[in-house]
């Protein structure tokens, strides 16, 4: 993979200082699509504290990767499906994925030859919608002047080994986001994948539906910042999807107990475990 990363010290000390980082920006797949970038571009440029963001799949990235991956399975050629997906993701910009495309093909044979896509090899396979994503709007904050880095989270985000769903390790995962960010260059904005991680082992592991709003939260823990703001088309939390209810109404305001109940019953806004996170450091 070309997605930039850095090599984490052998030793790894836990380091109590205010984090320089005020704010982590979340955006989600909608937002990043070919229609949205610009406004995220606009909004990103427009900050004028210190920020890190985390990004979703662009698009419809992982349905189109589950649909290919469907498509080989029910032993149809799958590269018409597959040079749509490129295209898309290129999209017009000079952004150079020649890498992620080829080693995503050679995945994708691996399920061909096999007749089989086993739970570790589509998150392989599912990890490159966010890759794609951090090192297209990084790119795109470099055309606009700014000093990005791509960051695959799982050099940070540990996990166990239960590949769809991972649980986070969080003791060694604060460890290494610190030492990470501790040692970036003060001027750099980092663009962070979410949804993905590691295991112990170095191997790619996914943290479920709606996981990069649980990166996200992570994050913001784990550098200590005071402010974690989710971007989507829709401004806010409504009562109801407003895209189906009509008189769906916003809320202007939530406790974290609402907030995590309405995860717990499905509100496809939220991740889950994404407030617990919010909740320990009053993000």
């Amino acid at each position: 993979m070309s997605i930039e990363t850095l090599e984490i010290p052998k030793t790894l000390q836990i380091s109590e200082i205010k984090s320089e980082y005020s704010k982590v920006l979340k955006f989600g797949g909608k937002s990043l699509d070919n229609n949205g970038i610009s406004k995220v571009l606009e909004i990103i440029t427009n900050q004028k504290n210190k920020i890190a963001i985390i990004v979703s799949a662009r698009g419809n990235a992982t349905d189109d990767l589950l649909q290919i991956i469907q498509e080989i399975l029910d032993g149809k050629d799958f590269s018409v499906h597959f040079n749509q997906f490129k295209a898309i993701q290129q999209a017009e910009s000079k952004v150079d994925l020649s890498e992620e495309f080829g080693d995503l093909h050679k995945l994708l044979d691996g399920v061909k030859l096999l007749n089989e896509c086993s739970s570790k090899t589509l998150d392989k396979i599912l990890s490159y919608g966010e890759i794609i994503a951090a090192k297209f709007l990084a790119h795109e904050l470099n055309v606009f002047g700014k000093k990005p880095i791509a960051l695959d989270a799982g050099d940070f985000f540990i996990t166990n080994a239960d590949f769809g769903n991972a649980q986070i390790k969080h003791e060694i995962s604060r460890l290494k986001t610190k030492e990470i960010f501790e040692n970036l260059p003060h001027d750099v904005i980092p663009v962070v994948t979410g949804y993905i991680a590691k295991n112990q082992q170095g191997e790619r592991t996914t943290l479920g539906r709606n996981g990069s709003n649980y990166s996200a939260a992570l994050l913001a823990n784990y550098l200590n910042a005071s402010v974690l703001e989710n971007y989507t088309p829709v401004d806010g939390i409504f009562t109801a999807n407003p895209h189906e209810l009509q008189d769906a109404r916003q809320i202007n305001e939530l406790s974290y107990l609402e907030a995590a109940e309405l995860a717990q019953f499905g509100a496809n806004i939220l991740h889950a475990k994404t407030i617990e996170p919010l909740i320990e450091k009053s993000i």
